[in-house]
């Protein structure tokens, strides 16, 4: 069987299914050298030298693989944040003497920048696509997008051989490891792929690390959802085996899951002729951010029936206890149902692509009013998911 490599050279579909507007985004699928790697990480422990403590600043795609790598390995020197809530930087306050390391593609990402001004008075290094202190890319290119950058740029490269306090050794174990069984990642992904296409399902139960739950989930309904008619996919991360639920199983190793599920993503997109590296809903609530909204202009009435799921977004810097406690709440609340939570904004960089034409979720967009731009997310996310969700202020 060839690998998806060949596949992406040889077959004209791809270039239709793998464009972001102008450009293409199927670079992840071409793994760079040991040797290229290792070069472009020289040149961050340059820049690194000196440094203890790191922290990493970026949305979605940017930071996603970040945090996993971070509770995989137990990291004590890795931080992150990806939240506009004062709490979440007052967190980091007492961090000593970190390197600010800060991620986005474009490097025009607001929650990315509104964020990083507030670190200032410390050294700030930027990882772009381009005009950033390093590429984000091995080849300075633009073509992997924020969801398919790891285990193939810099942002997971970087990380990682922080979290080996930059040994060469460790990290380039990890790379042969993975190198080694990409052949074979390629050919059982693309067959279940096909599987997954033939079987009509559209309900993912992803049996990986739980390291990955967020970057798994915005791989999947970043990629797939709200794409064509009639596929609605939604994803659970673990848990016990939930019944109509198409149940995948991943590598218990980090670095070969990631990939492993790409090539499953690419695979499901190509059999259903789905676009899986653009995110053309995303930019509704955007031009809303700046409009003149207001909790005033919340529609009460709610036209939503017969969903499956309810997913809750919570936009503020919500601990675990709190997390369960909700969530808890809302089981009670609606006990037939499947209750997803998630944080705000980083809800809206993994999932809000897959909400817009989901008639099957029930979202409920909470805020605690921590800081006027995660309202305006907050309330321009309601009005572009209007009739199928429920704005609601919390009292601190």
């Amino acid at each position: 069987m060839k690998g998806l490599d060949e596949l992406i050279n040889q077959t004209a579909k791809f270039l239709d299914i793998g464009k972001d507007g102008e450009y293409l985004r199927l670079g992840w699928v071409n793994i760079f050298p040991w040797e290229i790697i290792q070069d472009t990480l020289n040149q961050f422990s340059l820049l690194a030298n000196g440094y203890q403590n790191f922290i990493f600043i970026g949305m979605g795609g940017s930071i996603n693989i970040i945090k996993a790598l971070k509770s995989f390995y137990q990291a004590k020197n890795i931080y992150t944040i990806d939240s506009l809530d004062p709490q979440a930087y007052d967190e980091l306050k007492d961090v000593d003497n970190p390197l600010i390391i800060a991620i986005s593609k474009s490097g025009t990402t607001l929650e990315t920048k509104l964020i990083t001004q507030k670190f200032s008075q410390n050294k700030i290094i930027w990882l772009k696509d381009k005009e950033g202190d390093l590429h984000i890319q091995f080849d300075a290119g633009n073509d992997i997008g924020g969801r398919f950058s790891a285990p193939n740029t810099l942002i997971f490269w970087a990380p990682l051989f922080l979290i080996f306090n930059q040994d060469f050794g460790k990290t380039q174990s990890i790379y042969n490891q993975f190198a080694s069984q990409i052949d074979q990642i390629q050919s059982e992904m693309w067959v279940l792929g096909e599987q997954i296409h033939q079987s009509n399902n559209q309900y993912f139960q992803i049996f990986c690390h739980p390291s990955l739950a967020n970057w798994m989930t915005q791989l999947f309904q970043e990629s797939l959802g709200s794409k064509i008619p009639d596929f609605h996919p939604k994803t659970i991360i673990g848990g016990e085996k939930i019944p109509d639920f198409y149940t995948i199983n991943l590598s218990d190793d980090l670095t070969i899951s990631l990939y492993q599920a790409q090539i499953l993503v690419a695979s499901i997109a190509y059999f259903k002729n789905i676009n899986f590296v653009n995110q053309p809903s995303v930019e509704k609530y955007k031009k809303l951010i700046n409009s003149d909204i207001s909790p005033n202009d919340i529609n009460k009435d709610l036209t939503l029936k017969n969903f499956k799921f309810v997913e809750i977004i919570c936009y503020w810097a919500i601990a675990q206890e709190e997390r369960d406690q909700i969530k808890a709440q809302y089981q009670q609340t609606y006990p037939d149902k499947i209750i997803l939570l998630f944080e705000g904004s980083d809800w809206n960089h993994h999932s809000f692509q897959a909400a817009v034409d989901n008639p099957e979720t029930l979202f409920c967009l909470l805020t605690k009013q921590v800081d006027p731009i995660l309202d305006k997310i907050a309330l321009a996310t309601y009005k572009t998911l209007e009739g199928k969700s429920i704005y609601q202020i919390i009292q601190s």
